[in-house]
């Protein structure tokens, strides 16, 4: 996987196409909230926000927990919706511009996980800000 992130800008994508290049012209339909929708496979802010999680939890080495640090990062300054509070769904690539302002349960979920394990790991009260933030949120 980690040999994939050249072309993705280094972001973790979750659809590929079947010569593993990333799923720009890929849609899907998903069902939720009693709505369909055709979403574009750009970058769902959930995959950083699980693999950020995952990462840090299940894979100790040192360039891996400073590369969790990054999704975490990009997907809580880049998705949040500074307005309203909570984190959107999807951005666009490669202009990295919010293309779903839908906010999902899931998004949600993995923010407040991701958030909370970096707080305990790397102490730094931003953490610890966006974990009460999200949380707030979402309550």
């Amino acid at each position: 996987m980690f040999k994939l992130l050249p072309q993705s800008g280094e972001l973790i994508w979750e659809h590929y196409n079947a010569d593993w290049e990333t799923g720009k012209s890929i849609g899907i339909i998903i069902r939720e909230k009693q709505k369909t929708k055709l979403v574009r496979m750009d970058i769902f802010l959930v995959i950083l926000l699980n693999g950020a999680k995952l990462l840090d939890q299940y894979a100790p080495e040192v360039w891996h927990a400073l590369y969790a640090e990054r999704l975490f990062r990009f997907a809580a300054t880049k998705g949040v919706d500074r307005e309203n509070g909570g984190i959107f769904y999807s951005m666009d690539d490669p202009n990295r511009r919010i293309i779903d302002t839908d906010k999902s349960y899931w998004v949600m979920a993995e923010a407040i996980g991701a958030s909370a394990l970096s707080a305990s790991k790397i102490g730094q009260s931003e953490y610890r800000k966006w974990y009460i933030d999200i949380f707030s949120y979402c309550w």
